[in-house]
């Protein structure tokens, strides 16, 4: 993981536009604001909850509300790349410090 990739802050700007809906097998989001429809893991789910709630979060800051308090370089690689993923949906922005 370089360092772009690690730093700075991620937002959920349209928090409220993101209608959240938990399954056994998943999560399940509509976006009020266009109304298109995404499938979520359950461990996604939750990280974009979290992230709805944040104000401001980093890839550390998440692992650790993910249960994580001490994560490996490869766990930290895994919360980046759902955060990336997550921003490439519209659900998030990235936010350099």
């Amino acid at each position: 993981m370089n360092e772009a990739q690690s730093s700075g802050h991620f937002v959920c700007q349209r928090a409220d536009d993101l209608v959240l809906r938990a399954f056994q097998d998943g999560v399940v989001v509509y976006d009020e604001s266009d109304g298109s429809v995404r499938a979520l893991t359950p461990s996604a789910g939750l990280a974009l909850e979290i992230c709805k709630t944040t104000v401001l979060i980093t890839a550390s800051e998440l692992a650790d509300r993910l249960g994580l308090s001490e994560p490996t370089e490869e766990e930290l690689v895994s919360v980046v790349s759902l955060l990336q993923q997550m921003k490439t949906m519209g659900f998030l922005e990235h936010v350099s410090t």
